[in-house]
């Protein structure tokens, strides 16, 4: 996968994501890369963080969050892993990020104590899936699209924001392409 910058990931995210939530807007100052290695866990069947995922963390003044970028379409190799559902994948990419943030904190409580770490809420994650092709993405983008309807008031929903690349300014694509 290319390098995406700071400036890039926070272009992208603004313009697709957080179009019209300008309160919500990235800063790419406050961006930094999050490590990939407490997210994989191959041991016990957590699903693999792939190369191809972007990971980083927004810690300015408000906007904590947490954010994940995969790039999806004809254009990758890896057929397997784009064939899964992308709500499954959005689920797997959560699951991992707030199990990393919980082994943090219990980390941090035995250093320091359990009072010391104060009123602690999870910073959420953000999967968006940036498609590239032609036909236009048209799998599943809610978990419970993949169930019978019948279950569909006791399931727990996931969505997955999927965004057509063409849907970003031409500038920004050129910078992706």
């Amino acid at each position: 996968m290319m390098k995406i910058t700071n400036e890039l990931f926070a272009d992208i995210f603004n313009n697709l994501m957080f179009k019209d939530m300008p309160d919500l807007h990235l800063d790419p100052e406050y961006l930094q890369d999050i490590s990939k290695e407490g997210l994989v866990e191959h041991s016990d069947g957590v699903l693999d963080m792939s190369d191809d995922v972007v990971y980083k963390v927004h810690t300015g003044k408000k906007n904590n969050c947490q954010f994940a970028l995969k790039c999806i379409g004809n254009h990758k190799e890896n057929e397997e892993e784009d064939s899964m559902p992308l709500p499954i994948l959005a689920m797997g990419y959560a699951s991992a990020a707030y199990n990393y943030q919980l082994w943090e904190r219990e980390s941090k409580k035995q250093e320091v104590g359990a009072e010391a770490l104060g009123d602690y809420k999870l910073l959420p994650l953000i999967p968006i899936f940036l498609y590239f092709d032609e036909e236009g993405y048209k799998g599943p983008t809610n978990l419970k699209q993949l169930y019978p309807k019948e279950f569909a008031k006791v399931v727990n929903d996931v969505k997955a924001h999927v965004f057509d690349v063409t849907e970003l300014p031409m500038e920004l694509r050129e910078k992706l392409i």
